[in-house]
């Protein structure tokens, strides 16, 4: 990414290699920046709505704002993307596209704003952190679902560009940017309290009298801890052993975790690989005095990567004593994380002009990989196939059940099990079944589902310590003849699709 010296003393000609290779540079950035939105929008698009999309569905199709904030205060997330959602959805509807296309928005949008910190930060740093972000892994994955992952990696951006403007000139119009930003940060997932809190502290220990001059910037956190406070009971009680489907953190869960943020495991090692050769010609270079100048990098940036690195392992620490750790939690830090990599191929770019361009071939040609590998063996747990197998039996009742060791809110079950249903104009009227502990599902269902016009509807995750299905494996037709059933499911999930043999076929035969 940098120009070498042409050998002449003419101007003229190394201001146009200079011009030449900005445009080469930046054109090879636009054409990442494409390629990997092409990806976002075509990777597994026509995948069926997953249960927590359903969930966003849902949420988002109440039809008052009274049921909205209800069950946006009853759902344990924040609630940030169910509100920009909500507001997109008034005007796309709640199709599969629509309710995804905000969180491929915010995929697209997040790479773009690592471009915006000019004054901050080198071009080479700029160019590197924002491909870094675009052919990340798991961002590319994230794109088309419906849910807060991408809004999050986006606010994560946005929070590492206001703290390092902070830290540069602790003004206090900084100071209300950054905790703005730090509170939608919170609002979209509230581990981003964590990040805010370690770089508050920073704040206070580089820049102390700036930062008790600027304190009522902290007032802009108001909201983020009224919602946390409306949640605090539902998160407590979710963060139970015994209750929490989340298994606790162990030492094996760490490099797994660690290799999320940067992309994948494989990419750990080609990153200590490619570190290993940079140091190399780094000590070299320094040994032969041949260390090329550089300008020089703000200590907010290192402070900036310091503080993602140090809230990632704040939080895999809590999951190690509480079931509250999931490695896409840690979605909101990887900007940080990203930023010191791009900061390591400027600091290497001096002894090894090729640095940034391996360490970002690298993370483009496991985007084009991930383009061509098929995805199509990835089942999450959705029922959409099976409700639409359901509704050519014009069934007027469903019996649902959602067997899982948390018990959610019945009205809430109630608009997940019925959503596909009253999408497509065929509302039914959901039961939600709900089977103690020694309670066999298949019985309780069948209880339920005794009346006329009633299909049954039963999803799991044999995963999940507590579920039932694992003590009581479906046997509804075996039971009772009268019945057809199906699995949409593969593997340990199961979506059981059931309808009278009276009514017709067996659903989706």
């Amino acid at each position: 990414m940098t120009i070498p010296d042409s050998g002449t003393n003419d101007p003229a000609p190394t201001a146009r290699a200079r011009i030449g290779a900005i445009d080469a540079a930046t054109l090879a950035l636009a054409f990442v920046l494409l390629a990997t939105t092409v990806i976002r929008l075509s990777i597994a698009a026509d995948r069926p709505l997953w249960l927590d999309e359903v969930w966003t569905g849902m949420i988002v199709s109440q039809r008052s704002l009274t049921e909205f904030a209800r069950q946006c205060a009853y759902d344990i997330n924040a609630p940030l993307y169910y509100v920009i959602t909500g507001l997109w959805a008034r005007v796309a509807g709640v199709s599969n596209f629509a309710l995804r296309f905000p969180a491929m928005a915010f995929g697209v949008l997040a790479p773009l704003v690592a471009l915006t910190p000019r004054r901050m930060m080198g071009r080479t740093c700029r160019y590197a952190w924002s491909v870094l972000l675009a052919c990340w892994i798991p961002g590319l994955l994230f794109a088309l679902e419906a849910r807060y992952y991408t809004l999050y990696l986006f606010l994560g951006v946005a929070n590492a560009i206001a703290f390092c403007a902070l830290l540069r000139s602790p003004t206090q119009a900084r100071a209300w940017i950054w905790t703005g930003v730090s509170a939608l940060l919170a609002l979209s997932h509230y581990y981003g309290f964590i990040l805010a809190g370690v770089q508050g502290l920073a704040y206070l220990a580089f820049r102390r009298g700036q930062a008790l001059r600027t304190w009522p910037a902290a007032l802009a956190f108001l909201p983020a801890f009224a919602s946390l406070a409306v949640h605090a009971a539902r998160l407590t009680l979710f963060a139970q052993a015994g209750r929490s489907w989340i298994p606790l953190v162990g030492l094996s869960d760490i490099i797994p975790a660690v290799g999320f943020v940067v992309g994948a495991l494989p990419t750990m090692l080609y990153l200590l690989v490619w570190a290993g050769v940079a140091l190399y010609y780094h000590f070299k270079a320094a040994r032969e005095g041949t260390l090329s100048d550089a300008a020089p990098v703000g200590r907010e940036l290192w402070i900036t990567a310091g503080c993602a690195v140090l809230a990632m392992g704040l939080a895999v620490g809590l999951g190690m004593f509480k079931p509250m750790f999931i490695q896409r939690y840690l979605i909101g830090f990887t900007p940080g994380v990203m930023l010191g990599l791009a900061l390591l191929a400027e600091r290497f770019e001096r002894s090894w002009a090729r640095a940034p361009l391996f360490l970002v071939a690298a993370y483009f040609l496991l985007a084009v990989k991930l383009a061509f590998t098929p995805l199509h063996n990835v089942t999450p747990l959705n029922f959409e196939a099976a409700s639409n197998a359901l509704m050519t039996q014009a069934p007027r009742r469903l019996a649902f059940m959602w067997d899982n060791p948390t018990q959610p809110e019945a009205s809430a079950l109630r608009g997940v099990g019925g959503f596909f249903f009253d999408r497509a104009g065929h509302p039914v009227d959901v039961d939600p079944v709900r089977a103690r502990s020694d309670q066999d599902p298949n019985a309780a269902l069948l209880q339920q589902a005794s009346g006329p016009g009633t299909a049954i509807l039963w999803i799991y995750d044999l995963n999940v310590e507590g579920t039932a299905a694992l003590r009581f494996p479906p046997r509804i037709a075996a039971i009772d003849p009268r019945w057809r059933c199906r699995n949409f499911g593969k593997g340990p999930l199961g979506v059981i699709g059931c309808s009278r043999v009276n009514s017709g076929a067996a659903p989706g035969r």
